[in-house]
């Protein structure tokens, strides 16, 4: 049997869904690093990643934690097993979070899985399943960025100079960290704000500012000495200023506003 490829630093996320749930069972390191994606792996490696299915509906008797939870030891332990078992509804994750007597529990019952219903999982699945309903958004993101980049590459449009570039996004995408924050910027952007480049639905203020300091960085090394200045975007806060009954006098008086005068 073939091993699953050993990964290590796996990012903590969300440990509590609720302000009165308590701690969650920790995932043991030796397991967490299988079943988890490193923080410092690739985007690619990132898409490649298998994350387990979602349950969409529970049976009538899947509603209360205290029918979730068991006292027994867990009947399922083999983590390909336990990756190939789908997430119940958010709802349900939710309420186990929530529960009690969490503490003082071993298992979970696998009732969300009907060929599983007698089965029990371990108790620190529950923080697994939490850390996977962060995750899917995430990867739905990227993996939405490589169908539009996949279009782009097979399109009518497509030139040899459309080819070599999505030659080096493939290329930067292998070597970009999927959990990381992008380089080189003075506020701290996560990448996961680059995979909506690849998609035709760009273009928010966010973005504008991202071009905008690099034009700025161009600007400053290239024509430092002709006096050109490169600004932030500002129109929406001259739209709210506008809005605002004391804004006029405000952005006339007040030193904050100088940037934004000149």
């Amino acid at each position: 049997m073939q091993h699953p490829p050993k990964i290590a630093n796996c990012p903590r996320f969300m440990t509590k869904m609720a302000n009165d749930s308590l701690p969650l069972p920790q995932i043991p390191p030796e397991i967490q690093q299988f079943i988890l994606p490193n923080k410092d792996s690739s985007v690619t490696d990132f898409l490649k990643f298998h994350l387990p299915a979602a349950a969409r509906t529970a049976n009538g008797s899947f509603n209360q934690s205290q029918k979730l939870l068991s006292n027994l030891i867990p009947t399922i332990t083999c983590i390909e097993d336990i990756r190939a078992i789908p997430t119940p509804p958010f709802a349900i994750v939710n309420e186990l979070i929530r529960a009690p007597e969490l503490s003082e529990l071993q298992s979970v019952h696998c009732f969300h899985t009907p060929g599983l219903i007698t089965h029990r999982l371990p108790l620190w699945i529950i923080s697994y399943w939490v850390q996977v309903f962060h995750l899917r958004p995430l990867k739905k993101k990227w993996l939405d960025a490589e169908e539009a980049l996949c279009k782009q590459e097979h399109g009518k449009g497509h030139t040899n100079e459309t080819k070599g570039l999505i030659n080096r996004v493939y290329n930067a995408l292998a070597c970009i960290s999927w959990a990381g924050n992008i380089n080189g910027f003075l506020a701290s952007i996560s990448t996961d704000h680059l995979a909506i480049y690849l998609t035709k639905d760009w273009f928010s203020d966010e973005h504008e500012n991202q071009m905008l300091y690099l034009l700025k960085q161009e600007v400053s090394r290239e024509r430092r000495d002709d006096g050109i200045d490169v600004c932030d975007t500002f129109m929406k806060r001259l739209i709210d200023l506008l809005r605002d009954a004391g804004g006029p006098n405000r952005y006339a008086t007040a030193a904050n506003y100088a940037w934004l005068q000149e």
